[in-house]
């Protein structure tokens, strides 16, 4: 009896991450990997995240974690046939063999959880977790770098939509203008497009937070962009030559 309770109790321990994402994700690309951080957080989200699985990391092996990621950058980041073909699995090999060389660390390659006892899983996911979340810090406002890993973050179609507002803006002040004997249409009308993308910037920053045709992802740089430019647009559309 007893015997069959710690056969239960054996069973039913919970499956680590590392396993999980392994059995789960194991086969799909690593760029999928990095490009869904880069949609999911902002570039300080990244930062933050990745700090903190630094301070996940074992007060040993902290000091040199900095280092560890100068390593990633230098050794995977920039080979294209790696991100062209890597899987998953194959981010979590190379990741961990760096660290083998990098920590003194002796995780098996190819890796086998299996293999692993439970803080061994968990320090191989955070280091694992800490090399994804630095490549997508380095590619997330960098499109040369998504390119180059083949990162596709889609059509910032809806921002791009939105910016059909402020053009048509624009053309009907330059026309109106024109109507009126305006001395400056062209000038002024420019200047009214702005302070109307100003408009559309404000709504983006304050409900999304974002604005993606222009590659903002970050809530302040949104507002803060609006902010100039309505201002520049204000001053451009009355001006009077």
């Amino acid at each position: 009896m007893a015997l069959e309770r710690g056969t239960r109790l054996e069973d039913e321990q919970p499956v680590s991450k590392l396993a999980q994402l392994l059995a789960n994700s194991g086969t799909y690309p690593y760029r999928e990997l990095v490009q869904h951080h880069i949609r999911q957080l902002t570039r300080k989200q990244l930062l933050d995240a990745g700090q903190g699985e630094i301070d996940s990391l074992p007060r040993h092996l902290q000091p040199k974690a900095i280092s560890f990621v100068d390593v990633l950058n230098s050794q995977i980041l920039p080979e294209q046939d790696f991100w062209r073909t890597a899987t998953c699995a194959d981010g979590a090999d190379a990741v961990l063999q760096l660290a083998n060389e990098h920590f003194d660390t002796v995780f098996s390659i190819p890796v086998e959880t299996t293999e692993l006892s439970n803080s061994e899983q968990e320090l191989a996911f955070s280091l694992f977790q800490l090399a994804t979340l630095s490549f997508a810090y380095t590619a997330v406002d960098q499109a040369k770098a998504q390119k180059f890993m083949g990162i596709s973050l889609g059509r910032p179609w809806l921002s791009g939509l939105a910016l059909l507002y402020p053009a048509l803006a624009a053309l009907s002040f330059y026309v109106n203008a024109i109507a009126a004997g305006d001395p400056a249409p062209l000038l002024n009308g420019f200047g009214y497009g702005l302070a109307n993308l100003g408009y559309v910037l404000l709504v983006s920053g304050v409900f999304a937070g974002t604005f993606a045709v222009f590659g903002l992802r970050e809530r302040k740089n949104v507002l803060v962009l609006a902010a100039v430019v309505w201002l520049a647009g204000s001053v451009l559309s009355n001006l009077r030559m």
